[in-house]
């Protein structure tokens, strides 16, 4: 995608824009084939087509698009290394240590933010309200996180062995718990839901004391990939099945 003048969505500063990936290219592991391509599946069986660079929108500036690849090199050591994401998973509730939580939620942040600032029809799903503002402002200064905000579940995606299924994209779907907006993305091997609150509940946070363990540990959670959200991106395994 070639560069164009206009405002950095992050710094608001115009200049020149990057064509920016929604969700990280890291992301699309295990969804791409022997061409390094993605298929983009969408409602109509007829409205397919390929993809060689992920979904990009000229959204960033050269100085916020390394601002926040940092966060991503981040995500891809942890998440793709020894002590991340298993590759089957066997227990229910098997326990994850995050070496940084606030790199970590800023990960799930980024996405979220870029979902609702894109314009893509992909993205039209993600409307963060007031709430845009409050995560570009915490994007531009990562202190402004503080445990509790805006919390992050995981579900591991696994076929009927435990293995964690690699291939499958899904574009963000909104819900609702308690009090709260809630958005979850399929990627990397899981399922992502950001619960979009700075203050849990009372109900919410009966629920992240299940989840949230001590010492930077949550609970992973075991997710049917045949059940999880609307899929975007398939491996090519699945297609050829």
């Amino acid at each position: 995608m070639a560069m164009q003048s206009g405002t950095c969505r992050l710094c608001l500063t115009t200049t020149q824009l990057c064509g920016s990936h929604v969700i990280p290219e890291l992301c699309y592991e295990g969804t791409y084939d022997s061409k390094h391509r993605a298929k983009l599946m969408h409602a109509s069986p007829n409205a397919e087509r390929w993809v060689q660079k992920g979904l990009r929108e000229n959204l960033l500036c050269s100085t916020c698009e390394t601002r926040l690849s940092r966060t991503e090199n981040w995500f891809k050591t942890f998440w793709w290394g020894p002590d991340g994401l298993p590759t089957n998973i066997q227990s229910d509730l098997p326990v994850l240590s995050i070496p940084d939580m606030r790199q970590f939620h800023l990960f799930q942040l980024a996405i979220l933010w870029r979902a609702s600032v894109a314009t893509g029809k992909e993205w039209n799903t993600v409307s963060l309200g007031p709430y845009e503002e409050k995560i570009r402002q915490i994007l531009l200064d990562p202190s402004q996180w503080s445990t509790g905000m805006y919390p992050v579940f995981v579900q591991a995606l696994v076929d009927e062995n435990g293995d964690v299924v690699y291939g499958a994209l899904g574009k963000p779907q909104q819900s609702q718990y308690g009090q709260s907006h809630v958005y979850y993305t399929l990627y990397a091997g899981a399922e992502f839901t950001v619960f979009v609150t700075e203050s849990p509940d009372a109900e919410l946070r009966k629920l992240l004391d299940e989840v949230y363990m001590s010492g930077d540990r949550i609970r992973l959670l075991r997710k049917d990939f045949r059940k999880s959200g609307t899929v975007l991106t398939w491996s090519r395994q699945r297609r050829e099945a």
